[in-house]
């Protein structure tokens, strides 16, 4: 685990030693923040906030997404989740690139405290035009999963993502996102699928659908998690 987080935190690392060599495109990205409904775990309608911010140079493409689920009632929490994921991706020639990810997500109503996972992998953008395109990317790494309450477990991943996007006309923009993570003990799916349709400049509307399935949960947990929101999108750059 140590030698795969550490040959991602290398990969993160090198856009800072890079960007007194390349030409900087500079940064962009979106912020998110609105009403959604949950199945599954959580039975509760909530607040989601979420950012997505990226910084792209001649030979670098980095990303980070921070996302925030949190909703009590008048007793007690009954929705918690935090997300936060960081992706460096390393140019190659005709729209391939390698990659190293490190995601953090802590969900206190899946019955583990945290995940904790990094993986290196290669991509390419299989196919682009004016309108749509499309990213495939496949890794390998290692994936910690903190029980709640006690115990640990790390195993060995293969991470299979995949990513989509099609701009139908100058306001509306359809996607979809489907990473599959599969370990020696646990397969992690997750699907997320957006509409947006923008009403200024930099402000949207974005409804989304995402899906999350684990092979293998703790004893009371539900294996699928379902969200259906509908959220103020704000574009950056």
């Amino acid at each position: 685990m140590r030698q795969t987080i550490a040959l991602t935190a290398l990969a993160v690392a090198a856009f800072f030693s890079s960007a007194g060599r390349a030409e900087v495109f500079g940064w962009g990205g979106e912020v998110e923040l609105g009403w959604v409904e949950t199945s599954g775990n959580t039975e509760v309608s909530t607040i989601k906030f979420k950012t997505n911010a990226k910084h792209e140079s001649e030979q670098w493409i980095n990303s980070v997404v921070v996302e925030a689920l949190n909703t009590s009632n008048a007793s007690r929490t009954t929705a918690e989740r935090y997300l936060l994921e960081g992706k460096a991706k390393y140019r190659l020639p005709q729209k391939h690139y390698g990659y190293g990810n490190g995601k953090y997500e802590d969900d206190r109503f899946s019955g583990y405290d945290y995940r904790l996972s990094a993986t290196i992998g290669y991509g390419a953008r299989i196919r682009e035009t004016p309108r749509y395109w499309v990213d495939l990317e496949a890794g390998v790494g290692e994936r910690r999963n903190k029980l709640a309450g006690n115990g640990r477990d790390d195993e060995f991943i293969a991470r299979l993502f995949a990513d989509f996007a099609w701009t139908a006309n100058e306001y509306t923009t359809i996607g979809e996102t489907l990473t599959v993570e599969a370990g020696s003990d646990t397969t992690l799916t997750k699907s997320e699928t957006f509409l947006k349709s923008r009403i200024a400049r930099r402000l949207a509307l974005k409804a989304g659908f995402l899906v999350r399935h684990a092979s293998n949960v703790p004893q009371d947990t539900a294996q699928t998690d379902r969200e259906l929101t509908l959220t103020v999108v704000y574009d950056f750059k």
